[in-house]
């Protein structure tokens, strides 16, 4: 916990800016889409279903409990704003929508337009060579987005309860 938290602050100090994640971009520059984590388990329940259960049953969910919470409730419109950057995938500031609510695979993983793209054409079933065309790799950059030190009131529990850090 303590050794991840560390890297984090060190990748980001003081900044409560989101990383620009190089990955979510095209090579030209345009912001990539979403396509949504029921597309994303179409094809990945068959490789990694323990994954997809295990992450269904909590990370999707993150913005139902967010929902609940009296601090959500009672907040104004750009209070719940605040939220979206880390409990909803694709939120985009510019434009202060999501695509959809709670931490889908895109997510940590990028918009996977192009992955999706790549994989239903001729590279299909060549994962290796999908990511490398779609630009997927992993990079703290995206962690640290929603995990840094400071920015969440509730970030010790949140941390210690991360199941892929233990």
């Amino acid at each position: 916990f303590i050794k991840m938290w560390k890297r984090l602050h060190e990748l980001n100090p003081e900044s409560k800016d989101r990383l620009r994640v190089e990955s979510f971009y095209s090579p030209t520059g345009e912001y990539q889409i979403y396509v949504g984590r029921r597309k994303c388990i179409r094809c990945h329940k068959k490789m990694h279903p323990e994954h997809v259960e295990r992450w269904s049953k909590t990370k999707f969910k993150t913005f139902e409990r967010i929902e609940k919470e009296p601090d959500y409730r009672k907040g104004t419109a750009d209070y719940k704003k605040k939220c979206y950057k880390c409990h909803t995938t694709g939120y985009r500031e510019d434009k202060k929508v999501y695509s959809e609510q709670g931490v889908g695979c895109e997510a940590c993983h990028g918009p996977g337009e192009v992955y999706s793209h790549l994989m239903a054409g001729e590279h299909k079933g060549d994962v290796k060579e999908g990511q490398k065309l779609a630009r997927i790799s992993f990079d703290f950059k995206i962690c640290g987005n929603c995990h840094i030190p400071k920015r969440h009131e509730m970030r010790k529990e949140y941390f210690e309860n991360v199941e892929h850090v233990k």
